[in-house]
């Protein structure tokens, strides 16, 4: 990624195209459903015209190593239509601040960090509950009183408005499930102020995770009525994607001849039995959109004398990732 920026010097500029990277990362995160990082500092130079000496700044970045990541294409129609629609809402101070959680929500959603997921989703709800809020009840064309009594609260109550904006929250961003707001909202509430086992918050967040990010998706594509109803469709139709690194297992048997000791398996001057790996990618290729990796890998036993390995099976995985 590339961004120009006017400024007074490298420190301005390179903190003026930070906040634009960071801006143009949430939103390709939000439209592939995939989090993108925001692009690391690697190269900043004065780009002003007829200079002879201009300041020059690169950062060493180094490749990324080990086995590809799942990813998704980005495409480029609707990330547009949703970027324009996303910075003309009047609602996009809120929405902005929404992207931001579900673009942390998509950074822990793997196999181990799921209560970090329904942590930062349940933020955003908090974050999207005003502007939604707003939008149904200008909708109705209701005063904040009308709008509450019509959700069910008592408006007689000092806190009505606090009440309010729960069953806003309830009834708009989750859609009147009751038995999925209750229980994202004791999860985070758990898990925030640590009122009960991880355990149990982690079950919870196992159970609900997956449908909040469509319930907190589809409440802030609510938030960009300009935006056409065939990209909100494609937007909505994309599953949350775990960009895990694959990970390889192999599975099979320790084999001796006479019955082993378990305590000695392993090479002179190892405590265990081990395999050396020596993996690669045979061949790459591209067929309808799908990136195919054919990887390669061999393996050398590091077990003691008298002992081999018999393969039962091998096997890659990609986390939480359908297939």
């Amino acid at each position: 990624m590339a961004i120009r920026s006017p400024a007074s010097g490298v420190d301005a500029a390179v903190r003026s195209a930070t906040n634009a990277a960071s801006a143009i990362a949430m939103i390709i995160s939000f439209c592939v459903n995939a989090v993108v990082e925001p692009p690391a500092l690697h190269i900043v130079l004065n780009s002003t015209a007829g200079l002879t000496r201009r300041e020059f700044m690169e950062i060493f970045v180094p490749d990324e190593r080990g086995l590809p990541r799942v990813g998704r294409w980005i495409d480029v129609e609707s990330f547009f239509a949703f970027g324009q629609a996303a910075f003309a809402t009047p609602q996009a101070p809120r929405l902005f601040r929404a992207l931001a959680q579900y673009q942390a929500a998509l950074r822990y959603w793997n196999t181990g960090s799921r209560v970090l997921v329904l942590a930062h989703l349940y933020i955003a709800c908090e974050v999207l509950t005003k502007a939604v809020q707003r939008i149904h009840q200008a909708r109705l064309g209701l005063s904040d009183r009308e709008h509450a009594r019509l959700l069910g609260v008592d408006v007689t109550q000092s806190n009505w408005q606090m009440m309010a904006g729960n069953f806003a929250r309830r009834e708009y961003i989750f859609e009147g499930d009751k038995q999925v707001y209750d229980a994202a909202r004791k999860a985070s509430d758990d898990f925030e102020h640590g009122k009960a086992d991880l355990g149990g918050v982690r079950q919870a967040a196992d159970s609900v995770t997956r449908e909040l990010f469509d319930l907190v998706r589809s409440a802030m594509l609510s938030l960009v009525p300009s935006l056409g109803q065939a990209v909100a469709d494609q937007l909505m139709s994309k599953g949350p994607v775990d960009i895990s690194p694959l990970y390889k297992q192999v599975t099979g048997y320790v084999i001796s001849d006479e019955p082993s000791d378990p305590l000695n398996l392993g090479a002179a001057g190892e405590l265990f039995p081990t395999l050396r790996w020596c993996s690669g990618i045979k061949s790459c290729r591209l067929e309808d959109d799908n990136l195919l990796v054919e990887p390669e890998d061999t393996f050398t036993v590091q077990f003691a004398p008298g002992h081999k390995f018999g393969t039962r099976d091998f096997a890659i995985y990609g986390g939480l990732n359908p297939g």
